[in-house]
């Protein structure tokens, strides 16, 4: 395990953990959640190296250890600056490895930004999995709109809100909805690199790259031959159960792309990696990625 900072477009330093590999079986990069960082999936990326695989993994803007005077805890500027790390991220991996398969895999606002990530790059990759997949909310123009009126009332998007974050669901009980996993929680809550809610900016943010990805023209679609998959809690109300995932896919499958699937797992919630049966989780991803 090797911590690096790499140069972003616009010189910022990217927090980065890496796990390499001597001749990997393949490559994998993942995006994480909303409001927490990258040292929460250490123990995922040691069994997939364990198991072969070089892994990367970063910390998003405002996030972990990606803190500064211009990117407080839990704050975002803009979307496009979170996609293009995400692609710098892939570069500098692929650039270790030349010619191995990559496989990106994004959790929960992870799983918006990696089907961002799909618009431009998606040639990039070999497999996309999803996990805490967020389904398309049918207002999401609204909640943008309404983040613009908030940051003026308040004095600038760097400015937080609880009109905002009873509005995203996250402010509901996690008991209800992170992880049936108590443990999970009681570390979670302990942890202090994890930040307590968005600022305004963060919401808005948070809010278009839910509104992108449904904007089917923007995807170039470069590579309809791209593995998709998504695994989740049965109980995870951010999915939308059922209805929610199967509208999810059928958007992806919409711009074009033909191996699209889903998977609930039962008694699970929004963490899935972070459940006590998580090694059901861990092995289905690797039979995926090792099968084809």
């Amino acid at each position: 395990m090797k911590k690096l900072f790499l140069n972003a477009f616009d010189g910022e330093k990217i927090p980065v953990t890496f796990f390499p590999c001597d001749n990997p079986k393949g490559l994998f990069q993942i995006i994480h959640g909303s409001l927490e960082h990258k040292q929460r999936y250490y123990d995922f990326c040691e069994f997939l190296n364990k198991n072969g695989y070089a892994v990367i993994i970063s910390d998003l803007r405002g996030h972990g250890e990606y803190v500064n005077e211009k990117y407080p805890r839990g704050h975002f500027i803009n979307l496009d600056e979170l996609i293009d790390d995400a692609v710098v991220v892939t570069h500098f991996i692929k650039s270790k490895y030349p010619g191995k398969d990559l496989t990106l895999f994004g959790h929960s606002l992870g799983s918006q930004l990696a089907r961002v990530y799909l618009e431009k790059h998606d040639d990039e990759i070999k497999n996309l999995i999803l996990t805490g997949t967020v389904e398309y909310e049918h207002f999401a123009w609204l909640g943008d709109f309404m983040c613009g009126v908030v940051a003026f009332f308040k004095g600038g998007y760097t400015k937080k809100s609880k009109l905002l974050k009873n509005a995203s669901g996250l402010a509901k009980d996690e008991k209800l909805w992170l992880s049936y996993s108590q443990e999970n929680i009681r570390k979670k809550n302990a942890d202090e690199l994890f930040a307590d809610e968005f600022t305004i900016g963060g919401y808005k943010v948070l809010i278009k790259s839910n509104n992108e990805i449904r904007k089917i023209k923007h995807y170039q679609c470069k590579n309809p031959e791209l593995r998709i998959r998504s695994f989740n809690g049965d109980g995870d109300f951010l999915t939308g159960y059922d209805k929610g995932l199967t509208k999810s896919m059928n958007y992806l499958k919409k711009i074009g792309y033909k191996d699209v699937e889903y998977k609930r797992y039962d008694h699970m919630l929004h963490e899935i990696l972070n459940e006590d049966n998580h090694q059901i989780v861990y092995d289905d991803i690797l039979k995926f990625i090792e099968s084809k």
